[in-house]
């Protein structure tokens, strides 16, 4: 399964032998999410409810919306873009009042990233006005905190939104 994959996989074992659940629910997350880029859709999606159960019961907000996020794209990845849309909504809320340190853990904005996860989805449905009302929010978070590669990604989108509406000129523009 790849050499990262085993270094997680050690890893959680230590977690659980120290009975450090924030770690422990860290680490099914990052495994998930490793899985998901090898295309295992369903050991996933398994580990991902494993670390939403871990971040519910020690009450960390922020990470729950990082798990709702990580299920969101393995349901986008499935096709399921209605379900994908439930949690993606639900992992917004819980990023109000994040640190720094936290919004720019990945590459992008936690909230901006899955308000373009949420545009795609809705591209998908056909629900463009809300799609593109999801990018303009993504655009004013990069904006606020003058991230570039969240701006970036979010022109990017909002551009992909566009073309699949077949507005050409926009998608273009937006490029």
């Amino acid at each position: 399964m790849g050499l990262r994959f085993s270094y997680l996989r050690e890893a959680e074992t230590l977690a659980e032998a120290l009975g450090n659940q924030r770690r422990l629910g860290q680490l099914c997350t990052d495994m998930a999410h490793a899985l998901w880029t090898m295309g295992n859709y369903d050991n996933a999606l398994t580990c991902n409810q494993r670390a939403l159960t871990l971040a519910t019961a020690i009450g960390d907000a922020v990470q729950q919306g990082r798990v709702n996020g990580h299920l969101g794209t393995i349901y986008f990845s499935l096709g399921d873009y209605r379900r994908a849309i439930d949690v993606f909504r639900q992992a917004i809320p819980s990023y109000e009042g994040e640190s720094r340190h936290e919004r720019f853990r990945g590459m992008m904005i936690a909230s901006a990233r899955d308000r373009l996860w949420l545009l795609q989805c809705c591209a998908e449905l056909g629900a463009f006005a809300e799609g593109i009302a999801y990018g303009e929010e993504a655009a004013r978070i990069a904006e606020t905190a003058g991230h570039l590669t969240s701006a970036v990604m979010t022109q990017d989108k909002l551009g992909l939104i566009a073309f699949r509406q077949g507005d050409l000129q926009h998608a273009i523009f937006t490029l």
